[in-house]
């Protein structure tokens, strides 16, 4: 008796353990100007709102690489100083777009707040990321990820290419008032502060009493963003995976559709494909002039939650009317018949109005 006494023991206080929600210690949207953050530059080149991209609504936080007569220029943005002094665990994570050359440098650092200390990237050990190089380089560009299209500096973003980035910063900020700052460094390249710039938002600090650890949450190619030439479905697919012995709550996909000027809203769930990991839900088809924000929610049992985001516009080409349709291909017969005898014939259609098919 006295066992099964001990292992009920046991079983409730992992229960509580992973059922304590975490502290949100800041939860910055930049939806105005933020409170308590500095900018510090050398150049002309400075840190502001930008309303044409964000994740939040309406705007983030842009920063413009400093001009290409002097290098070593930075523009610093610098957080307040959150206090963690109380919490063992704490964890980072802010949504960005680096479209920066590689030739300069955007890096994420951190300072405890006390005489004498000194600013130092958030080490790689900390990154729970994907941005190719993070882990050698502690740093961002246009080719940390391919959406960002490195063979094309002065191509402009759409609000499908941001990434959301995860830090595990216990080692460097718990027990501790901490800040942050972030900082564009200009290379010794010409031209390159022609580039878009390097754009932060949603930035979330969480603090705990027990570890924290968020899912993964990964687009799995070909990811559907940018500009689309037809109506859908599209199939989105993803790796939503625990990083805690705890299971995957089955994820949600949250859309956003706007379509001349009206919006409306969706929730799908995702269906899971392969192995306890793989995911997918399918959109379903939509208008020509329709644009299409979809959003990954998950979380496991335990309340560590996480998301990705993608973008798209269903854009029409060439000139045609609402209810235009083209034949793509002839399916059937696939070769020459004899005239005189009835054959039927199946074809493929492809959408060319502006219309969603109803009937063939």
């Amino acid at each position: 008796m006295k066992k099964y006494f001990i292992l009920i023991s046991i079983l409730l206080v992992m229960s509580c353990v992973y059922s304590q929600s975490y502290t949100t210690i800041v939860n910055e949207t930049f939806s105005s100007t933020p409170t308590g953050w500095t900018v510090i530059t050398s150049s002309s080149a400075t840190w502001s709102r930008d309303t044409n991209y964000y994740l939040s609504s309406p705007s983030s936080y842009k920063g413009n690489v400093p001009s290409s007569s002097s290098a070593g220029d930075t523009v610093v943005l610098i957080s307040p100083i959150f206090d963690l002094s109380q919490y063992p665990y704490v964890f980072l994570r802010f949504s960005h777009i680096c479209k920066v050359s590689i030739a300069d440098k955007c890096q994420i650092s951190i300072k405890e707040n006390y005489t004498g200390s000194q600013w130092h990237a958030i080490p790689a050990s900390c990154y729970l990321g994907s941005a190719n190089n993070y882990s050698k380089e502690r740093k961002f560009s246009d080719d940390s990820y391919n959406d960002w299209r490195s063979d094309s500096l002065w191509l402009q973003p759409t609000n499908g290419w941001w990434k959301t980035e995860n830090f595990d910063i216990t080692s460097e900020a718990n027990y501790a008032p901490v800040q942050f700052k972030f900082t564009i460094t200009k290379g010794s390249t010409v031209g390159t502060e022609f580039a878009a710039g390097w754009f932060i938002d949603n930035f979330e600090l969480f603090a705990s009493m027990n570890q924290i650890r968020p899912p993964v949450v990964e687009f799995i190619a070909p990811l559907i963003s940018d500009t689309v030439n037809h109506t859908g479905p599209f199939t989105i697919n993803a790796k939503v995976a625990t990083r805690t012995n705890l299971p995957i709550i089955q994820p949600k996909l949250e859309l956003v559709y706007t379509y001349g000027g009206n919006v409306s809203y969706d929730t799908l769930l995702m269906t899971n494909v392969d192995g306890d990991s793989l995911w997918r839900a399918e959109i379903p088809q939509t208008l020509f002039g329709t644009n299409v924000k979809y959003t990954i929610n998950a979380s496991d049992s335990g309340g560590n939650k996480s998301f990705a985001t993608g973008e798209f516009y269903v854009k029409r080409i060439g000139i045609g009317d609402s209810n235009s349709v083209a034949i793509a291909s002839i399916d059937y017969p696939n070769q020459l018949v004899v005239g005189g005898q009835s054959t039927p014939v199946v074809v493929t259609i492809t959408n060319k109005g502006l219309k969603a098919l109803e009937a063939v």
